[in-house]
C-alpha cells in the first residue's frame, strides 16, 4: 500500500508586529539607529502551517496533502534576539483573521507597556522564533530550552460520522507540543524601518495513530503509549535545548538539533490517554468500523536511520496491551517515521486476547516491586455472601477480582489462640506457665473462614494466572499478590487453654493484642511452610523485583500499638512486611520479619491514607478522606523525583463507608447511622469516592508509583464494580504502570527504561503500518 508521508508544509511566512498599536503605521525609510524598536510585519500570507490541525488532510494543487492548520485567538511566539539593545526575548500575540484563521488579521506585543526588540550597537542582528511562547523556558547563545510531556492526553474529543458508517474518535490535540522554529539574520544598516520576516517551520515529528475497532464486539481504550526502543537516540520526550547553528551554518537546509539538558529529564516514553472527560469514560469503539484517532508529538532526529524503533501500545479495558514495532528512519522509506512531517500509521483492528486482566505479565520482569501501582480491594472477603451482621465492602468473591485485575487484597482477622498452662506455684494464689500451642485466624466477617482460606483462594487464581501465560514452555507468569492482614479488635480474639486448672482469661497471656500477634507469627510461619500457599518466605528489600516475586503471595501486617510491636521478637523470620497504623495518614517504618524496633534489618518506607469511617464526627470527614487520597499521590510524584533509592511503599485507602451524618458530598448527604452494618453505606461512599480519583488520576500532569490503591467493589462486573465506576479506576491504576518509565534492575534512569515487556502481546495480521 503506498505511503502518503503529509507534510506540514515548513516553509510558512510569519510576519510580526512589534509595535504597542494594533495597526503598523507606515514610516519614511529612514536608517535605524540604536533603540529604534524593531518592527515585524503586520500581515500575513500563504501560511500553512499554524496552531490547530484539521482532523484530515487537504489536497494541494501539485497532489500532494497537507494538514490545513489555523491560528487561534491568543497564541503567541516568542522572538529572541542576542544582539537587541533591551532585553533579548519578547512574546508577540497572533490574531486570527475572521473570515480565514489560516491568516492573521494582527501581531502585537503580549505585553504592550513596555517595549519590543530594539536594534542594538552591532549591525548584524539574529533573530530567533520559537512557537509556543510558553513552552519557552530560557534562552542563551541561540540555544531554545522546552519541553515535550510525557502525557500528551487529548483536550477532548470530536466525533465524526466516516464513509463506513462507523463513527470517528479525533482526540483533539493540545498543539502547544508543536513546537515550530524561525531563524532570520539582518543587518541594521540594510533594513532601516523595514518589517524584519520570519519563516517559521515544523520542528516536531507528529505520529498520528488511527486505531479500528473490534473485529466483533465492543472494546474500550484505556491509553496509548509510544515508546523508543533498540537504539542509540530514544528520548522523545522531557527536557531539552534547541540548537539553531545547523541553521546559522547550513541556510536554507540547516534544521535545529536537541540535545537534553543536563539538569532535566527525558524519556522514551509518551503517554495518551482514552479518557473522555465529557462522559467520564473510555472511548469506546463499537465496530470494525469505528476509528480511534490521536496525535503523538516527538523530539526528533535527522542523522540516523537506526536510532530508534517505535513501538505503539494500545491498552484496552481489561486486556493486556497490544504492540506494533514501527521503523524510524530520515529517508523516504515506505515502513518508517519520517522527522518533522505528520506519519499516519493505521492500526489493524483490535481483537480480544487470551491474556485478559494478567497485566503484571505485561511489565518488564525486573521492575522494582516499589515501583508498581496496584489496585486493590478494601475488606476482600466482606461480600453478602459472607459478610454476615457487617456490611457488605465487595460484590463479587476474590477469585474474580482477581481476574478483573485486583492484586491487592485486605483482610481483617481475629485469633483463636490455644496456650497450655502448666502449674508452677501452688497456695493460695497458684502461679502458672503459659505456653502457645496452636491458633487459627478466623476472617473477621465470618461464615466459618479463615486466613488460610483467604490465601487459598488467592493462590489458586495464581495457579490459574501461571497455567494460562506459560503454556509451551514459556516463562511469561509475573502475577502476584499482595494481602494487607488488619486487627478485628479486641473482641474478635479469645483464649482457650488446656493443662492444669480451669480458671485462666486472656488477660493471663498478655491481653488481646498480645495474643493475636502470638497468633500472627505463629499463622503465618505455618503458611509459609506451606508451598500450596504460595507465601514468599524471602526478605522483601528496595532491590525486590517482580520477578522475584512471580507467583508469590506477599503478605503485609498492620500493627496498631507500640505493644504489638514488641510481642515478636527482633530478629524473628515471620514471612511478612510489618508497619504501624498511627492516624489517619503517616509515613512509619516498613519492616520484614518482625515489627521490633529493635530488628537490625534496614527498614523500607511505609507511607500511607488509612481511613474507614467517613463522616462528620468519624474517623475522618469527607473533606480530609479525598485531601489525604490527594496527598498520598502527590507525595509519590516528588519521592520519585527525589528519591532514586525506591524504597518507599504507598498505601492509599480509597475505600471505606459513610459513618453517622454525612455533609459535603454532593448528593450522598444524610445520616448512615451505623456504616458497618449498613449495606448503603459502603455502595454510597464508593459512588461518591471512586469517581473522583479516577478522574484526579487521568487528569494529573505528573506519574509515579500509586502503590497500593484500596477500594470498594474492587472488580469490573456488570452489577458491580461498574455500578459504582470502579471499573475505570482499576483501569487508570493498571494503566500507570505503562505511562512512564518504572524503575529497575540493571539500568539507570536513561531513556530506553521501557516499563513495557519485551513479549508483550502484539497485534495481529492486517493494518498497515505507515499509510
Amino acid at each position: 500500500m503506498k505511503k502518503l508521508m503529509y507534510s506540514l508544509f515548513a516553509t510558512a511566512l510569519v510576519v510580526l508586529s512589534g509595535c504597542q498599536d494594533d495597526v503598523v503605521e507606515q514610516k519614511p525609510s529612514t536608517p535605524a539607529q540604536v533603540g529604534d524598536e524593531i518592527s515585524f510585519g503586520s500581515s500575513l500570507r500563504d501560511v500553512q502551517t499554524r496552531t490547530i490541525y484539521d482532523d484530515e488532510p487537504t489536497q494541494a494543487e501539485d497532489g500532494s496533502y497537507y494538514y490545513r492548520v489555523r491560528w487561534e485567538e491568543g497564541d503567541q511566539i516568542a522572538i529572541y534576539c542576542p544582539q537587541a539593545s533591551n532585553g533579548t526575548l519578547v512574546n508577540y500575540s497572533v490574531s486570527p483573521d475572521a473570515n480565514d484563521p489560516t491568516r492573521s488579521s494582527r501581531v502585537t506585543k503580549v505585553n504592550t507597556d513596555k517595549p519590543g526588540l530594539q536594534w542594538g550597537e552591532s549591525d548584524v542582528h539574529r533573530f530567533y522564533g520559537f512557537y509556543p511562547a510558553n513552552r519557552v523556558t530560557g534562552t542563551e547563545n541561540g540555544l531554545i530550552n522546552g519541553h515535550v510531556p510525557t502525557e500528551q492526553r487529548p483536550e477532548g474529543w470530536n466525533e465524526v460520522t466516516n464513509n463506513n458508517g462507523g463513527t470517528n474518535f479525533y482526540g483533539k490535540t493540545n498543539t502547544d507540543n508543536a513546537y515550530m522554529w524561525a531563524y532570520g539574520e539582518f543587518t541594521k544598516s540594510t533594513m532601516g524601518n523595514q518589517d524584519v520576516p520570519l519563516t517559521f517551520h515544523p520542528w516536531m515529528t507528529v505520529l498520528q495513530i488511527k486505531i479500528p475497532g473490534p473485529t466483533s464486539g465492543t472494546m474500550k481504550i484505556s491509553n496509548v503509549n509510544i515508546i523508543a526502543k533498540e537504539g542509540t537516540q530514544t528520548a522523545i520526550a522531557g527536557d531539552f535545548v534547541c540548537d539553531m547553528t545547523p541553521v546559522e551554518e547550513n541556510g536554507a537546509t540547516g534544521v535545529p538539533v536537541y540535545r537534553s539538558t543536563t539538569e532535566g529529564q527525558v524519556t522514551n516514553t509518551i503517554s495518551i490517554s482514552g479518557w473522555n472527560s465529557d462522559v467520564q469514560d473510555f472511548v469506546e469503539l463499537d465496530s470494525p468500523n469505528d476509528t480511534m484517532i490521536v496525535r503523538a508529538y516527538l523530539l526528533p532526529i535527522d542523522d540516523s536511520p537506526t536510532a530508534r524503533n517505535l513501538q505503539i501500545a494500545v491498552q484496552t479495558m481489561n486486556g493486556a496491551p497490544l504492540t506494533r514495532t514501527l521503523g524510524y528512519s530520515n529517508t523516504d522509506d515506505d515502513n518508517s517515521i519520517q522527522p518533522h512531517k505528520v506519519n499516519t500509521v493505521i492500526l489493524p483492528n483490535l481483537t480480544a486476547t487470551n491474556r485478559t486482566n494478567y497485566w503484571m505479565s505485561s511489565l518488564d520482569r525486573n521492575i522494582y516491586l516499589s515501583e508498581l501501582s496496584i489496585p486493590g480491594s478494601k475488606f476482600s472477603y466482606l461480600t453478602s455472601t459472607n459478610a454476615g451482621d457487617n456490611a457488605a465492602f465487595q460484590g463479587e468473591g476474590i477469585e474474580q477480582q482477581f481476574l478483573d485485575g485486583v492484586r491487592g487484597f485486605i483482610v481483617q482477622v481475629g485469633a483463636n489462640a490455644t496456650y497450655n498452662a502448666t502449674l508452677t506455684g501452688g497456695g493460695f494464689f497458684p502461679s502458672y506457665d503459659y505456653t502457645y500451642t496452636d491458633a487459627t485466624l478466623p476472617i473477621f466477617c465470618g461464615g466459618g473462614d479463615d486466613l488460610s482460606d483467604a490465601i487459598t483462594h488467592i493462590a489458586n487464581a495464581l495457579e490459574t494466572a501461571e497455567t494460562s501465560l506459560n503454556q509451551g514452555g514459556q516463562d511469561r507468569n509475573l502475577e502476584c499478590a499482595v494481602v494487607m492482614i488488619t486487627y478485628a479488635g479486641n473482641d474478635a480474639v479469645s483464649a482457650g487453654f488446656t493443662g492444669s486448672g480451669s480458671f485462666h482469661s486472656i488477660r493471663d497471656v498478655g491481653g488481646a493484642e498480645h495474643v493475636w500477634m502470638d497468633a500472627i507469627a505463629n499463622e503465618l510461619k505455618q503458611l509459609g511452610e506451606d508451598d500450596a500457599k504460595r507465601i514468599y518466605t524471602g526478605e522483601i528489600t528496595a532491590n525486590t523485583t517482580l520477578d522475584d516475586v512471580k507467583g508469590k503471595i506477599i503478605l503485609k501486617v498492620n500493627t496498631n500499638s507500640d505493644a504489638q510491636n514488641g510481642y515478636i521478637a527482633a530478629n524473628d523470620d515471620v514471612p511478612a512486611l510489618f508497619s504501624r497504623w498511627n492516624g489517619a495518614t503517616n509515613t512509619v517504618p516498613l519492616r520484614w520479619g518482625s515489627p521490633n524496633t529493635n530488628s537490625t534489618r534496614t527498614p523500607l518506607n511505609w507511607m500511607y491514607q488509612e481511613a474507614t469511617h467517613v463522616g462528620t464526627g468519624t474517623e475522618i470527614t469527607p473533606a480530609n478522606k479525598y485531601a489525604y487520597a490527594i496527598d498520598i499521590f502527590t507525595n509519590s510524584v516528588g519521592m520519585y523525583e527525589q528519591n532514586d533509592a525506591h524504597d518507599t511503599w504507598f498505601m492509599n485507602d480509597c475505600g471505606g463507608t459513610f459513618h453517622g451524618n454525612v455533609s459535603g458530598t454532593n448528593g450522598y448527604d444524610r445520616d448512615y447511622g451505623n456504616g458497618d452494618t449498613n449495606d448503603e453505606a459502603p455502595i454510597a461512599f464508593a459512588s461518591w469516592f471512586n469517581p473522583q480519583i479516577t478522574r484526579y488520576l487521568q487528569e494529573r500532569d505528573a506519574n509515579a508509583s500509586l502503590g497500593l490503591v484500596f477500594f470498594n467493589f474492587a472488580d469490573k462486573q456488570q452489577n458491580s464494580g461498574r455500578k459504582y465506576g470502579t471499573d475505570n479506576l482499576i483501569q487508570s491504576i493498571i494503566d500507570n504502570n505503562f505511562k512512564f518509565n518504572l524503575r529497575k534492575e540493571g539500568s539507570s534512569t536513561d531513556t530506553n527504561n521501557s516499563s513495557l515487556s519485551n513479549s508483550g502481546s502484539g497485534y495481529g495480521n492486517g493494518g498497515a503500518l505507515i499509510k
